[in-house]
């Protein structure tokens, strides 16, 4: 048996008897097996995770029930077994609790703290087995099979089971470890050595997830056999989200955000992650300001005008989108300035805080190395109405030329919107099947309640011929015409009465602006 140790410790709830468990793992063909062995009796014993969702465990031991937050028995016990299976979906799901890599398992260890108390984990594992990283384990853990690790001369540890290994899983390993050396020469080193473990047996329903946890481990979990089945966009995007949860180590894990504002560390992660490969020549500039392009448009359609903006920020793909824009145009006030670094500089400084114990970060930090003229705030906390020509003024005044692109697909959700604000009052929602787009709304939209499949608008396949379909709805709303639709399965058409202008959408496409790479040789 191999004895590891995890201190974890949580406030006491008013009812909760200070003690102290014990849980030794075993493994076995459904998953792991948890006994908890407690120093005294109770009936009920509350989980201190309960972000966690534990729905795939069961109780092995009799007159005992497990719910989402607690374990309770009809008798006072200090014995209780729970068989943990894998995962069976990650949809709806932070962290997770248990997923399978080849023969072993990836287990996150906080999920099986007791509130106020101290765990101690012992692992009876076989033989050929270990546990990775070696601890404290205060996230993600790897037990399983010793052959699946492979430990690198910088610390880096790489766990899958695959061999040979997909193609997917190579890049993520060598893109890994690219990052890991820029942002140690960069920011310093961390305090442990980082794992990454790779498989292919993750839950899905998406097909590629992963995170990072205190423990210094990243899970990425693919869903069914697609690592050699990916083209070079996609093995794009599986280099970036390695840069961006490698980035995380030194910006969530060592620095710590404060709780309310995401968009702060996960636009720094997304915004150094493109520094970073831009630096030492994985993507290029023409590449970097794509992202930034589709990151600045994406934005503009989460918040547009709304007055909420630092709640539209703070859940959702804007906390990406929006924190990736907070951050270049940061990065490029301070360039122009007087920090030849950057925002990287600010990153090192609250990283280097710290080291010295201070912690914690959070908007008020960004705000004093930028002064409250900078664009970033005019954008959070300007007038709402003229945000965004507020900001395309400060972009000019950053050197910053851009175009309006917007894409076919981009032309079709402005034109179905416009359309769903004529004769909708409540939801309208669209995609694409096979080949044809799929309206679905409820009894509140009309002659498109239910689930429809466009046709034609004003004779035009929406799809076929985009753009000849937008200017022509365009040019009927500005005489207010009635438009005409057409749907699969009925020959009889839809005529809607056009009350306002369909506006041209923007999408920014960045022609020019200034480099996101840095020399190599202004890390610290």
């Amino acid at each position: 048996m191999r004895t590891v140790f995890f201190a974890l410790t949580i406030a006491l709830s008013s009812w909760t008897p200070a003690l102290a468990q014990t849980v030794v793992l075993t493994s076995s063909p459904e998953g792991l097996t948890a006994e908890y062995r407690l120093s005294a009796k109770t009936q009920r014993m509350a989980f201190s995770q309960l972000e966690t969702i534990r729905t795939d465990w069961s109780v092995v031991t009799p007159d005992v029930s497990l719910t989402p937050g607690e374990i309770v028995s009809t008798a006072e016990i200090d014995r209780v077994t729970l068989q943990l299976q894998p995962d069976s979906t990650e949809d709806g799901r932070g962290y997770i609790a248990l997923t399978r890599l080849g023969e072993g398992y990836v287990l996150y260890a906080p999920a099986l703290t007791l509130e106020g108390q101290t765990l101690r984990l012992e692992a009876d594992l076989p033989e050929s087995w270990t546990l990775a990283p070696d601890g404290p384990f205060d996230g993600y853990v790897y037990l399983g099979p010793t052959s699946a690790i492979e430990r690198r001369g910088t610390g880096v540890i790489h766990i899958a089971s695959a061999t040979p290994r997909p193609v997917a899983t190579t890049t993520l390993f060598e893109t890994f470890d690219t990052a890991f050396d820029y942002f140690t020469q960069t920011f310093g080193p961390l305090p442990r050595p980082p794992v990454m473990s790779v498989t292919q047996q993750g839950a899905g329903p998406v097909p590629f997830r992963g995170d990072v946890t205190d423990s210094g481990m990243s899970s990425i979990r693919f869903h069914g056999d697609i690592g050699d089945a990916l083209d070079a966009e996609a093995l794009a995007e599986v280099e970036h989200f390695a840069w961006h949860e490698m980035t995380h180590l030194w910006n969530s894990h060592l620095a710590r955000p404060i709780e309310g504002s995401p968009w702060l560390h996960e636009g720094g992660a997304e915004y150094l992650a493109l520094v970073g490969s831009t630096s030492v020549g994985r993507i290029d500039q023409a590449d970097a300001l794509a992202g930034l392009s589709q990151n600045l448009t994406d934005c503009r359609n989460a918040v547009a005008s709304r007055p909420d903006i630092m709640a539209r920020i703070s859940t959702g793909a804007a906390v990406y989108s929006c924190g990736t824009i907070i951050q270049w145009l940061a990065d490029m006030e301070l360039r122009l300035g007087n920090e030849p670094r950057g925002i990287v500089a600010v990153w090192a400084d609250f990283i280097d805080r710290a080291r010295r114990g201070e912690a914690a970060y959070g908007p008020d930090d960004l705000r004093a190395k930028l002064g409250g003229s900078s664009a970033v705030f005019s954008l959070l906390e300007g007038p709402a109405e003229s945000r965004w020509s507020d900001l395309e003024t400060a972009l000019a005044r950053l050197n910053v030329r851009w175009v309006n692109q917007p894409s076919n697909t981009t032309l079709v959700t402005a034109t179905l919107r416009h359309i769903k604000r004529q004769v909708c009052t409540g939801g309208l929602s669209y995609s694409l099947r096979n080949g044809a787009v799929e309206m679905e709304s409820g009894t509140d939209c009309g002659p498109f309640a239910g689930t429809v499949t466009l046709a034609s608008v004003e004779g035009h396949d929406p799809l076929a011929n985009s753009a000849v379909m937008f200017e022509a709805v365009q040019q009927r709303c500005e005489r207010r015409g009635s438009l005409t639709v057409m749907v699969r399965g009925s020959a009889t058409p839809i005529a809607i009465t056009c009350a306002a202008d369909l506006a041209m959408p923007t999408a920014y496409s960045l022609m020019e602006a200034p480099l996101i790479a840095l020399p190599t040789t202004m890390a610290p």
